[in-house]
């Protein structure tokens, strides 16, 4: 069977987008087109030139070159590609027709394996991508920086086809529905974690792993994979960035690096030990985080110290896992993914329902645990479990400290979820306030001085100065 390729599905969307907007050009070619469930490669065939054409400051890269026999042999013309809010859009600029390809639509998948392999190689003549979608294939060649540019874009995004070109070097940890490894890839030349998802487990455990089939030949979605798509489509910091998502026939997997993170607890014990400041810069960081999640209606069961990150640089908080996250229209189901000293009195309830307000109530316990250094439910795992369950939650040790931060606190940790504010009314809180900014800069400064004079102090009375760098050194907890 025999198709006529008009870049598939184009509809003729130019008054919802306008046209003058766009500043990419691809020149088509026809090549092949494979029909997959016959296993048949049909005469016709499609080869996409990319051609850049960048409006500002009047620059204009060259298009990539053909053989002249090609171009005579295939019929050719002008197309536009945009990356835009809900997914990558091809247009032809002639007919005016627009083809959409959703970030929602599970049925597409993008290969870049070749595009790596011969990057690496330095075969930069004929580089491209392919988009699967349906029963055609789309060839799309360019320069390595504008393909470049369409991979960081649908990255996190779009699921692409897993190559062979990693290699496992450890397996992290392993458990029933999921695996994490350090992996090696040989067509980018870096180290990455992967996340493998085990559709046979997930799908016999919990059919709300999975999301719904909208229409034949969409495929089934992990629950994980679609949040991380649907937490990607606007760049927030406070959540770990994905590399790629895989799909290699039967499974699942997502890769990413943890580049620039360190563990905020390991970063707070050692540079950041009683500093107020950087505890309300932590609790808005972590409101950020709330209210995307609450926008997409996702509560996450592992929001707690041992996911949270911090990048020292941009001093960003940065959540590293997806893991257990699901929408909070199937929270019937998760109820089984209680994470001991961390999840919500409402979990225990059957009759409660779980909402975002769940993560509010993590959030609280992470800032108690880092500000003290244990968990408000108990210093051990066996004293954590007991008073967990019975909702033995004291607070009292929070009296030592700011009595605004101690406020904040305990609203994150009302018992009642109905009661605990929204993430957009915490961002009005005191604790966030310019007045109390200033006054806890003040508290600080005053503070610092005044360790500076005592050591400085200690530093003449002793000529030892090993001695004199364990004292300066040594904090404690209140």
């Amino acid at each position: 069977m025999k198709y006529t390729f008009q870049l598939i599905h184009i509809y003729d969307y130019i008054e919802v987008f306008p046209f003058f907007l766009l500043n990419e050009m691809i020149e088509v070619f026809y090549r092949k087109k494979v029909d997959i469930k016959k296993q048949i490669t049909e005469e016709l065939q499609s080869l996409c030139i990319l051609q850049l054409k960048i409006q500002i400051k009047s620059m204009q890269q060259s298009c990539l070159q053909m053989n002249q026999s090609k171009k005579s042999k295939f019929n050719s013309k002008f197309i536009s590609i945009q990356e835009s809010s809900i997914g990558l859009k091809i247009v032809d600029p002639v007919s005016k027709m627009i083809q959409v390809f959703l970030f929602w639509n599970n049925s597409i998948l993008m290969d870049w394996n070749q595009f790596f392999e011969e990057l690496n190689a330095g075969n930069l003549s004929n580089l491209c991508f392919i988009i699967e979608y349906e029963e055609s294939k789309l060839f799309i060649y360019g320069t390595a920086e504008d393909l470049l540019c369409i991979y960081r874009f649908c990255a996190g995004k779009y699921i692409f086809k897993k190559g062979t070109a990693s290699k496992t070097l450890e397996i992290i940890k392993e458990k029933h529905d999921y695996q994490l490894k350090s992996i090696f890839d040989q067509s980018r030349q870096k180290q990455y974690y992967e996340h493998v998802i085990f559709a046979e487990m997930n799908d016999n455990l919990d059919i709300s792993f999975y999301s719904q089939v909208t229409y034949d030949r969409e495929r089934f979605i992990p629950q994980e994979i679609q949040i991380i798509q649907d937490l990607h489509i606007t760049y927030i910091p406070q959540f770990i960035q994905v590399d790629a998502l895989y799909h290699d026939g039967v499974q699942y997997s997502y890769i990413y690096s943890n580049k620039d993170l360190i563990k905020l607890s390991l970063y707070y014990n050692n540079t950041q030990l009683d500093n107020h400041c950087f505890m309300s810069h932590t609790a808005h960081q972590l409101v950020l985080l709330l209210i995307a999640l609450d926008e997409k209606g996702i509560i996450h069961p592992g929001l707690d110290l041992k996911n949270l990150y911090i990048n020292p640089n941009s001093q960003d908080i940065v959540l590293a896992s997806y893991y257990q996250a699901y929408y909070q229209q199937n929270n019937d189901e998760r109820r089984i993914c209680v994470n001991i000293g961390y999840s919500p009195p409402e979990y225990f309830q059957i009759n409660q329902k779980l909402t975002t307000k769940a993560n509010i109530y993590q959030v609280g316990i992470s800032l108690f645990q880092l500000l003290l250094g244990h968990n408000p439910f108990g210093k051990s795992q066996k004293e954590m479990a007991l008073n967990h369950t019975k909702n033995n939650l004291d607070l009292s040790r929070l009296n030592a400290f700011d009595c605004i931060l101690h406020d904040f606190i305990r609203k994150l940790l009302d018992q009642d979820p109905d009661k605990r504010p929204s993430p957009q009314e915490l961002l009005k809180h005191k604790l966030f306030s310019i007045s109390h900014k200033e006054y806890m800069s003040k508290q600080t400064i005053t503070k610092q001085y005044h360790q500076d004079i005592e050591e400085f102090a200690i530093f003449n009375k002793t000529s030892n100065i090993q001695t004199v760098k364990s004292i300066i050194n040594f904090k404690k907890r209140l």
